[in-house]
C-alpha cells in the first residue's frame, strides 16, 4: 500500500504490516518491537567486550566508490562488527560482496554496554 498524500508505505510480510511514514523532514524510523511478536527472547550479554573489538573511525569514501562525496564520515569497520555481531551485517549481491552494516541494530548492544558499566559503577560506589 502506498499513500502518496501522506507519504506512507505499508509493507505486509507474514501477516504483519510494517508502516513507513516519510515526510520532507523525516528524521525517525519506527520499528516494531512488541514482545508479543517475538519468540526465543534471551538477554544480550557481553556487550562491553564485544563493542571494545569495534574501532570507531573517521573516513572518506574512496573516489571510485563515490566521487561526489568526499566529506568526512563517522562509522565502524564492518568486518570488525561482523566478528562479534554477525546479525547486523549483510553481504551485498555484487561480485565484490561488499558488506553493509545496520547501525540501528547496534542500539541494543550499546544499551547493554551502558547497563554493564552502570553495574560496575554501582559496585565500585558500594565499596567501603
Amino acid at each position: 500500500t502506498i499513500n502518496h498524500a501522506n507519504s506512507t508505505l505499508n509493507i505486509k510480510r507474514n501477516g504483519f504490516v510494517t508502516q513507513v511514514s516519510l515526510t520532507t523532514s523525516s528524521t525517525n524510523w519506527v520499528s516494531s518491537s512488541d514482545s508479543r511478536l517475538k519468540d526465543v527472547v534471551e538477554p544480550l550479554t557481553g556487550n562491553l567486550g564485544k563493542l571494545a573489538a569495534c574501532t570507531p573511525v573517521k573516513y572518506r569514501w574512496k573516489p571510485e566508490h563515490d566521487p561526489d562525496d568526499q566529506t568526512t564520515h563517522l562509522g565502524l569497520i564492518t568486518q570488525e562488527v561482523q566478528s562479534v555481531y554477525p546479525e547486523v551485517v549483510s553481504v551485498g549481491n555484487t561480485a565484490q560482496g561488499y558488506l553493509s552494516l545496520e547501525y540501528t541494530a547496534l542500539i541494543p548492544a550499546l544499551v547493554g554496554a551502558i547497563n554493564e558499566l552502570a553495574a560496575r559503577v554501582v559496585a565500585l560506589e558500594a565499596r567501603p
